[in-house]
Parts: C-alpha cells; sequence; structure tokens
C-alpha cells in the first residue's frame, strides 16, 4: 500500500508570512494620514493553504508533482 500525504502550498496571498498588510488612508482636518496595520490572512491557515491528500510511492515523486509544496506523511 502507498503511503498517504497531507499537501499544503504557500499562500499566494499572503506569500506565506500568513498576515496580510491593511491600508486605510485618507484626510482630515489635520491633513492626510495613513494606517497601517497587519491581519491574519483569510485565504490560508499561517501561510499554507490545503491542496488534499494523495498517495505516493515515495517523496521525490509527490516532489516532482508539487515541488513548491509542505508535506506531511500520514
Amino acid at each position: 500500500m502507498m503511503p498517504e500525504f497531507d499537501i499544503h502550498l504557500q499562500c499566494v496571498a499572503c506569500e506565506g508570512s500568513g498576515k496580510i498588510e491593511n491600508l486605510r488612508h485618507g484626510v482630515d482636518a489635520h491633513g492626510p494620514w495613513v494606517d497601517i496595520t497587519d491581519q491574519e490572512c483569510h485565504e490560508c491557515d499561517e501561510g499554507f493553504r490545503y491542496v488534499g491528500r494523495e498517495h505516493y510511492d515515495c517523496v521525490k515523486d509527490l516532489k516532482a508533482d508539487y515541488p513548491e509544496s509542505m508535506v506531511l506523511r500520514i
């Protein structure tokens, strides 16, 4: 029986950081203002997006299909 792996890819939305920069700006009575805050990325879990679970003979074969992945053998 072939081993089973959980496959995760780095999130494109936050570039793997798990955080998205939120930029707000405007003008009030004191002039222009900018507020920059970090918020959790809603596209992923701590920088990685779950792709699925697949069976492979070895990690080398899995990496051939998903070269940028982080994998966990089940």
